[in-house]
């Protein structure tokens, strides 16, 4: 990003906090009780005027930000970064580009903690497709490739967020709106980044497709055939993520002593490999191991039962989801490299609870040495 002034870099800032926030210039005047105008906030926004203190007070209250997010150097334009905003039509602009900002925060945050750290210094580990990606088979192929390469067998991936740290991939969450599952890119073409809704928690097989779909685009993205519809490349991916999760010898194997596979084994084999039920069905239909119509009969059942819909989509593997930037920031402040308020606006906590967590840690590592 070109060197911005003070007052460019905090206009930008305001920019990006009011956006966040889903207001426009008129919001955020009325507001502010109309201390200054609509026209002042386009000036302070442009970086045409000093913004006055008084009102950066006032600003950073309703915007629900600290001070000293709005003198935080830039690293990097979101808007300069290729990310495709895969999205629902429900999702308005107004919400997409308050995710997009949130992504920024988020990212930046990250960033800046890890850098403080001296955690930047090796660039991530991915395997590039060697030909264009054109159809499910190919992208199938390429993730037994990705699984043979990072050695990974046949077997069950136990935690997907392990995998993104051994492979320097960042996977970040953020707030979002329904609709909005994940997305990916690469920062200076260096960071690495996977971000997902944090809705995902609630359900840990989507988290666990979601991040692998996001992995398909991020080592597939140049290679992936330009004559595909991105409807068509969304297929791509959600194969690429079936293969990772459940590798169809696997689910041969898992065949193989049955006639038929009943809602006990299929439950079993969601159990064993953190993946849904639904994209176990959609793998066994495409395998031809049941018949289209039987495919269709239960995603039928599925949409007349909401009992038979609730119990083939409980969520049943286990996954810890590590706060990453959370054990970065503690341990910064516990190294003398970050304040606890710095920390407070990174985590968005309360300066106490920071003070109060960081003491609980240290607490905790003497224990664990004695």
């Amino acid at each position: 990003m070109k060197e911005m002034s003070k007052t460019e870099l905090i206009g930008k800032r305001i920019q990006q906090a009011r956006i966040m926030c889903k207001m426009s210039l008129d919001d955020l005047c009325e507001a502010l009780g109309k201390i200054v105008t609509k026209q002042s906030l386009s000036n302070y926004e442009k970086g045409d005027t000093v913004q006055p203190e008084h009102v950066l007070i006032g600003m950073s209250r309703v915007l629900k930000v600290s001070m000293d997010f709005f003198r935080r150097p830039f690293t990097f334009d979101i808007n300069e970064v290729k990310m495709d905003f895969r999205k629902k039509q429900s999702i308005s602009v107004k919400e997409e580009e308050a995710l997009k900002m949130k992504i920024q925060d988020e990212v930046e945050k990250y960033l800046s903690v890890e850098q403080l750290l001296d955690q930047r210094g090796l660039a991530a580990s991915v395997r590039k497709p060697s030909d264009e990606v054109c159809d499910s088979a190919g992208a199938v192929s390429f993730a037994r490739e990705v699984r043979e390469w990072l050695k990974l067998g046949e077997s069950a991936i136990p935690s997907v967020f392990t995998l993104m740290g051994q492979m320097g991939i960042k996977v970040i969450s953020t707030g979002g709106p329904d609709g909005f599952d994940g997305v990916s890119g690469v920062i200076k073409g260096w960071d690495y980044v996977i971000v997902l809704n944090k809705r995902l928690d609630e359900n840990v097989e989507r988290r666990r497709f979601t991040v692998m779909h996001e992995l398909g685009h991020l080592l597939m993205g140049e290679k992936i055939s330009e004559a595909l519809k991105p409807r068509e490349v969304e297929k791509l991916c959600h194969a690429f993520a079936s293969e990772m999760l459940l590798p169809t010898a696997a689910l041969r194997r898992e065949l193989a002593d049955k006639p038929s596979l009943s809602l006990p084994d299929l439950k079993e084999i969601q159990m064993t490999y953190g993946i849904s039920a639904d994209a176990i069905m959609k793998k066994l239909v495409d395998l031809g191991a049941i018949t289209g119509d039987a495919y269709k009969r239960y995603n039928i059942k599925k949409n007349v039962s909401e009992e038979f819909k609730e119990y083939m989509e409980e969520s049943l593997y286990e996954e810890q989801i590590p706060n990453k930037l959370q054990e970065m920031t503690y341990q910064a402040v516990m190294m003398g490299l970050m304040t606890p308020g710095k920390a407070a606006e990174i985590l968005g906590k309360s300066e106490k609870n920071v003070v109060e967590d960081t003491e609980n840690t240290i607490k905790l590592r003497r224990w664990e040495m004695n």
